[in-house]
Order: structure tokens, then C-alpha cells, then sequence
């Protein structure tokens, strides 16, 4: 259906479809400075398949009502009163997202002695196109690094994303084959499929707006920088046997999950894997990072609830940007400038001096603050820790987190942390 601009542009205002403040939150990347969001939406959103705001979504209505022009879509306050009930428009469809799943926890903690032995072991993912191995440094390697004072960066994308980019896939496969879809283009299509599985998992950042599409064409470019650490996994903690899955060698499902990262990653690349910060409270390097840190700036991106390492691990120069618990995604620029004005903060005290800034605070939104904040301040080192910091903080964070409750003996034991998840005494 052929889009007139000026009619597509008199029945959004008009019908008070327009909420710059949600569009911007969703696709504020995306515009280029200074130009209105409704401008934005008329020259390139609308056939992007991005939603003016949040009561109304145009690429779903054409699914319910076929093409329809502008003029015929409802107003404001009727989309509000009658959101789409998505769950009986696509009742065959799965919206669910398949997370990484493990051997039971008891084989995992009675083979923790093969990790012990071999603890750089890499981990392997054979593939079609050859075998990715993701390395684990030895936690006295990097840590040297930082005492040394040399800038480099670790950065994870993790199972969650990859998990959450091979649901896109599939779902996007599946609307192709429902006759209701058959007038949409491919990017409507993508965008439908991103939006269902925000209802299927409201919690999941990753499909706020054109979040999951910003990182892969992160991706696509992604430095090839021997200071730019790049963790990778397709598991949520590190597992006895060193494969991709934690349960031997990949089944052809497991491969198909992997299809966005192999063609944008190569078996020649230099990676790391994501899970090591886990692996080293399991193995007692984590121990030692309070020291490491004990002489440095230093910076935590993380929720509030996280500034008490300031005492518990004695770094009281520590300074806190917070960020919520789900979807910081949507307010990722906000939070970017609250960093960046962190960082000059600690450059003015001590010029000689950059900092070292921590993340804990979902891993692709850290790969995204990262690669930004190093363009702008490569003096600085950057390390997404992730949920290892949790272990200090076992009584704020729980043990909703399926590594803690399988590992937690384990990981008390070797790091020194008591049951609330307090440092003891010999640990800074």
C-alpha cells in the first residue's frame, strides 16, 4: 500500500496518535539531532513499523483490519480503550524465550573438581564454518592489567541476547507463513515480531523498541581491538565440561540458535568467554578484586542497592551511577549521560588517574554503554562484572539466580563471603 506522506502525517496528529516522549524512548537512536519525532515517524518510522505511541501499533492493526489508510485508524483515546488482544489474534504462536538449561546442580557441584583442574580451559562451540573457542584468562592476568594502569575493556553478550535474537528469528520465520501477514514488508514483520515477544516477555529489555536491532548493528561493526575483550556464551554460568552448552557437543536446535553470532563473528576472532567472572568466584580468583581496585577511581553502574560495596568491600571512593532493575534499556541515553558526567567528574580530581568503571547491570546494555564511553574516554578501563558481584550481596540480590543456588557453597567457600553476602574480614 502506497503511503501518502501528508495524509500519514494529518491522521497521527490529528488522531493524537503521537507521543514523542515514547517514541523518542523507543527509537530516539534513530533520529538524527534535532529533528521531531513525528517528522521521524512520517520519513522513515512508519515503514520501519515502529509505533507512535504506546496504545496504538499500525503494523498490528493492519494484520486485524488488512491495509487501511491513515484515515481509518482509530483515535487516541479508542486505541486505548480497546488494545488488540494479541493472545487470541496469534494463539498458535510461542512467545516464550528459551533460556539456557543445564545438567541438574547435583552433577554440576560433584564434577566441580574438573573446573579446579583446568581452569583456562577454553570453551569450544564447533560449528559449520569451524570451532569458536572462548578462552578463560586467568583472573592474576587481567587483574595484572589493571594494576598496571593500561586502558582495555571486557564486554559480555551473552546467552540472554543471543537466546533472545534467535527467538526474533524464528518468530519473524513463523509470521512469514500466516496468510494475515502476507501484505506486511520484512521490517513490518520484524517489527510485529519484536513487539509480540514484549508481550510474551514484558520484563525482557532487549525488545524495547529497536533495542535487539541496535546491538546487532553493533555487532556488524564491532571492533576488532586487542584491548577490547569481548566475552561471548551461550550458557548462564560456567559448567564442569567446557562446551557452548554446558551438555556436550551442540545439537542441530542448539546450532540454530547460534546463527546470528556466526556470521557475525569468525573461529579466528580472539574471544573470551562471558561466564569467567563467574568462574573465578567459583575458582577464588574474585577474591583478589577488591585489592585490585583498593588504589583506583572507581565508578559502578548497577541498581542503588549496590552502593553498600563501598563498605562491605572497603572502596569507599566508589561513586554509583544507578539504573533500575528491567528495561533500562529505554532510558539507555539518560543513564549514558549520567556516566559520562561521572567519568569527567573523576578526570577533573585526578587527571593521571582514569578510572576503572564496573557494570552489573544486564550484560547488552553494558556492551552498548561500553562501546560508547570508550570512544569518548579510552583513558578509562571498563569491565562488565555482571551477577559475579552479586556474591557480595546475597542478601539484597537473593538467590533467584539458578549459578547462585547451585554454586553457592562452592563459591562462599573460595571467595570468603558469608551467608548474607558480606566480605570477611581478610577480603579487601
Amino acid at each position: 500500500m502506497i503511503v501518502d506522506r501528508r495524509a500519514l502525517r494529518e491522521a497521527v496528529l490529528g488522531k493524537g496518535l503521537m507521543d514523542d516522549a515514547f517514541y523518542v524512548a523507543n527509537y530516539g537512536e534513530r533520529i538524527p539531532p534535532g529533528e521531531p519525532a513525528i517528522d521521524h515517524y512520517v520519513r522513515v518510522g512508519h515503514d520501519q513499523g515502529y509505533a507512535p505511541c504506546a496504545a496504538f501499533d499500525p503494523v498490528l492493526h493492519e494484520v486485524m483490519h488488512g491495509p487501511t489508510p491513515p484515515s481509518e485508524w482509530p483515535d487516541r483515546a479508542q486505541a486505548e480503550a480497546a488494545p488488540p488482544p494479541v493472545a487470541e489474534i496469534f494463539p498458535n504462536l510461542d512467545l516464550k524465550v528459551a533460556f539456557f538449561s543445564s545438567r541438574p546442580g547435583r552433577e554440576l557441584t560433584e564434577n566441580i573438581r574438573e573446573m579446579i583442574d583446568n581452569p583456562t580451559r577454553a570453551v569450544e562451540l564447533p560449528t559449520d564454518v569451524g570451532v569458536y573457542n572462548f578462552h578463560n584468562p586467568a583472573s592474576s592476568d587481567l587483574f595484572a592489567t589493571i594494576e598496571a594502569g593500561r586502558p582495555f575493556s571486557f564486554v559480555r553478550i551473552p546467552h540472554g541476547f543471543w537466546d533472545c535474537s534467535s527467538a526474533l528469528d524464528r518468530l519473524t520465520g513463523e509470521l512469514e507463513n500466516d496468510p494475515r501477514t502476507r501484505s506486511l514488508s520484512d521490517a513490518h514483520r520484524r517489527a510485529l515480531a519484536i513487539r509480540l515477544l514484549a508481550v510474551g516477555s514484558p520484563d525482557n529489555g532487549n525488545f524495547a523498541g529497536d533495542y535487539i536491532d541496535t546491538i546487532l548493528d553493533d555487532l556488524r561493526h564491532h571492533p576488532r581491538d586487542p584491548d577490547l575483550l569481548t566475552g561471548i556464551a551461550f550458557k548462564g554460568y560456567p559448567t564442569y565440561e567446557d562446551s557452548a552448552f554446558g551438555q556436550g557437543p551442540p545439537t542441530p536446535a542448539n546450532l540454530t540458535r547460534t546463527k546470528d553470532f556466526t556470521q557475525l563473528f569468525s573461529p579466528h576472532d580472539r574471544l573470551y568467554d562471558a561466564t569467567v567472572w563467574k568462574r573465578w568466584a567459583l575458582l577464588g580468583g574474585l577474591r583478589r578484586l577488591p585489592q585490585v581496585l583498593s588504589g583506583r577511581p572507581l565508578i559502578l553502574v548497577a541498581q542503588a542497592f549496590f552502593g553498600v560495596l563501598a563498605e562491605r568491600l572497603q572502596l569507599p571512593q566508589l561513586v554509583m551511577v544507578d539504573v533500575p532493575g528491567q528495561k533500562t534499556q529505554l532510558i539507555r541515553r539518560q543513564v549514558l549521560a549520567r556516566i559520562e558526567a561521572a567519568i569527567e567528574a573523576q578526570l577533573d580530581q585526578a587527571p593521571d588517574r582514569p578510572p576503572v568503571v564496573l557494570f552489573q547491570c544486564g550484560a547488552s546494555i553494558a556492551y552498548w554503554f561500553i562501546l560508547r564511553l570508550r570512544a569518548r574516554f579510552p583513558q578509562a578501563t571498563y569491565l562488565d562484572i555482571g551477577q559475579a558481584l552479586n556474591i557480595w550481596c546475597i542478601d539484597l540480590t537473593g538467590e533467584r539466580h539458578l549459578w547462585v543456588r547451585i554454586y553457592y557453597s562452592r563459591f562462599s567457600e573460595a571467595c570468603g563471603t558469608g551467608r548474607a553476602g558480606l566480605a570477611l574480614p581478610d577480603q579487601a
